[in-house]
């Protein structure tokens, strides 16, 4: 296709060239314009409704939305900004250049412009830190037999499409899930939107990220929707990110156990008044761990390292080394 268009666009025959391209699901679309160069896709967007622009727009990813606005004239980029998401161009306009960036952002209205600013200032512990683009969504109307073809057809489909498809209007707002095993048992003629399910199994941007990863574990599903405080869908939280959020946690509150259990050793050595405890508080020996410690401790392969600094003083530490890396094995 992307030849046949090249020839109509050279030809003169730019409306031949749109009709063939442009697709009534917004992500198809911005799937074909993807193959033309980046000028061509330009050509081929001007003469599009404006709304439908932005849908097809909102189907592009990140770096295909930067160089779309690195190639479109000024003034018609300076518009398209106008009525797009926040969280949107926070991540567009971070991968064009400053100057560019600078003069889209100007264009912006003032509470727009504060937001998007703020997008780049965002808190580490947000959903907005850890959450990815949609990779793939579907719109209400679609019938099954269309979104089947476009899964079995799209040879750009990214493999993170799992047991269950986002569902957006064509302007991109949130409308629920449907789970891949209750479509592929639907009718073949039967749209998509009448499967839909989880309308509210979903999270914000500027949502405590660990929660939302506790809450996605709670699930069977690949990712946990993020929408904006206008319903529009702008990333998602994927299962493999919230392990990682919660493993990141759980390190965490092993250190800050570890630590404890040093200072209050080191507490009990200074006050002990005795040059050997106070000598061996600072020796690695684990003899002081709470109780309650020494599990977790080892659960997170961390009592076995620690007991190495004092194991050749100790033939029983040496033992109780050799048993933990046993048990860390098995």
């Amino acid at each position: 296709m992307n030849d046949k268009i090249l020839e109509m666009i050279h030809a003169g025959d730019v409306g031949a060239a749109r009709d063939e391209m442009i697709h009534p699901v917004p992500a198809i679309t911005a799937n074909r314009l993807s193959e033309l160069d980046p000028r061509s896709r330009w050509v081929i967007l001007e003469g599009v409704d404006t709304n439908e622009r932005r849908a097809i727009f909102l189907a592009m990813d990140d770096e295909e939305q930067a160089i779309l606005f690195e190639h479109t004239p000024e003034p018609e980029a300076r518009e398209l900004v106008q009525g797009l998401p926040a969280y949107t161009l926070a991540r567009a306009l971070t991968l064009v250049g400053k100057p560019l960036a600078a003069d889209l952002l100007s264009a912006l209205p003032g509470a727009k412009r504060d937001k998007v600013r703020a997008l780049w200032r965002q808190d580490e512990d947000t959903v907005a830190r850890v959450m990815r683009r949609p990779v793939f969504w579907v719109t209400p109307e679609e019938t099954v037999a269309e979104v089947t073809a476009r899964l079995r057809g799209d040879r750009n489909m990214p493999d993170d499409v799992g047991a269950a498809l986002l569902i957006t209007d064509r302007d991109h707002h949130y409308q629920g899930l449907v789970r891949l095993g209750r479509m592929f048992r639907a009718e073949p003629g039967q749209a998509v939107g009448e499967l839909i399910e989880l309308e509210d199994f979903c999270t914000t941007p500027d949502g405590d990220k660990v929660e939302a990863a506790r809450l996605l574990q709670r699930t069977d599903l690949p990712y946990l929707p993020v929408v904006d405080a206008d319903g529009v869908l702008v990333g998602v939280l994927r299962i493999d990110d919230a392990m990682d959020v919660l493993g990141e946690r759980g390190s965490m509150n092993t250190l800050a156990l570890v630590s404890q259990v040093f200072r209050g050793k080191a507490r009990r050595a200074a006050g002990s008044g005795s040059t050997r405890k106070r000598r061996n508080a600072g020796s690695g020996n684990l003899g002081c761990q709470p109780q309650g410690a020494r599990p977790l401790l080892r659960a997170h392969g961390v009592a076995a390292p620690l007991c190495r600094k004092t194991a050749r003083q100790s033939p029983r530490l040496v033992r109780t080394q050799k048993r933990l890396e046993r048990e860390r094995v098995h």
